[in-house]
């Protein structure tokens, strides 16, 4: 019989402002639940992508959580510090069973992520920021996880040095939705390929400690409420405080001008910075004849 968990926490937004979003957070945890060395790991719906603030080229590798059980997106402060961004501030009030009403700054910003080849780019429009996941890296489902099971043969699961980041929700329904699934077998996981790549769900198939948890995010808004809160994080940009940044074309410029810089004679000359290196010129000599025949006739 499972343990009964002795937790439950619900957090809902305060208005701080007049386009203050109301998201209630639900998080239960058995805290009288005694760790056996004989209890399966269960993989979870984790994978890493690479995660950047709309609008911007910094790019950040982490991993994401896609809970089907929750309809807002989350990701942590530590992401958002590597990222370089602040967003719009924002307030939570957090109840649970010790407390009521504590009230949370956190902050909404609006994220993109894409797999690690740089493919699929999805725009997560609304991701309120928390300290930290609720998400035990014990629940990221590994290649050597993979090649212990034959009915997942020939899925590939990568893994990246990073924590779990950010939480995305069925509020992104193109990410969580099934692409492709391997069905589980023998008590084993299944797979679920998804546009950002393949998770495992269900027992791993290895032991270790584990604390039973359950996530639950409901976010009570009306959809005029929404769609107002997205129009200013949208179209505010002076929330975002952003940094000016060079574009790609920018870069290669400043690059090609460093690089062929030079004094010759007392006269400085430089690299013209073309677009394609090595430069690839149509041959005009025909233009350049027909043009001097021109010009020889005005003169004569």
């Amino acid at each position: 019989m499972p343990p009964q968990p002795n937790q439950s926490n619900r957090a809902t937004s305060t208005e701080r402002n007049a386009t203050a979003m109301q998201v209630s957070n639900g998080y239960v945890q058995s805290g009288t639940f005694q760790a056996s060395s004989n209890s399966s790991i269960v993989g979870l719906s984790i994978l890493p992508v690479k995660a950047k603030v709309k609008g911007q080229d910094n790019k950040v590798l982490t991993y994401t959580f896609l809970d089907s059980g929750s309809n807002t997106s989350f990701c942590t402060d530590a992401l958002l510090r590597k990222l370089d961004v602040k967003g719009v501030k924002t307030t939570l009030s957090l109840t649970t069973m010790q407390t009521t009403n504590e009230a949370i700054e956190c902050s909404l910003v609006n994220l993109e992520v894409s797999d690690l080849s740089n493919h699929n780019l999805t725009e997560l429009p609304m991701v309120y920021s928390r300290p930290s996941l609720s998400v035990s890296t014990n629940a990221i489902g590994t290649q050597e996880d993979v090649n212990c099971w034959p009915h997942l043969k020939g899925i590939t699961v990568p893994n990246i040095e990073a924590e779990i980041g950010l939480l995305i929700g069925s509020d992104v329904p193109q990410v969580l939705q099934p692409v492709e699934v391997r069905e589980s077998k023998n008590g084993g996981p299944f797979g679920t390929r998804t546009v950002l790549g393949w998770v495992l769900n269900g027992p791993l198939g290895w032991t270790g400690s584990k604390e039973p948890t359950a996530n639950l995010v409901d976010a009570n808004a009306n959809l005029s409420k929404q769609f107002e809160d997205y129009c200013n994080l949208e179209f505010n940009d002076l929330s975002y405080e952003p940094k000016m940044s060079m574009s790609q074309n920018d870069r290669r410029a400043l690059e090609i001008m460093e690089s062929t810089v030079k004094l010759s004679n007392g006269d400085y000359e430089i690299g013209l910075p073309w677009k394609n290196n090595p430069l690839v010129l149509e041959n005009n000599k025909s233009q350049a004849k027909s043009r001097l025949q021109v010009l020889k006739r005005r003169l004569q």
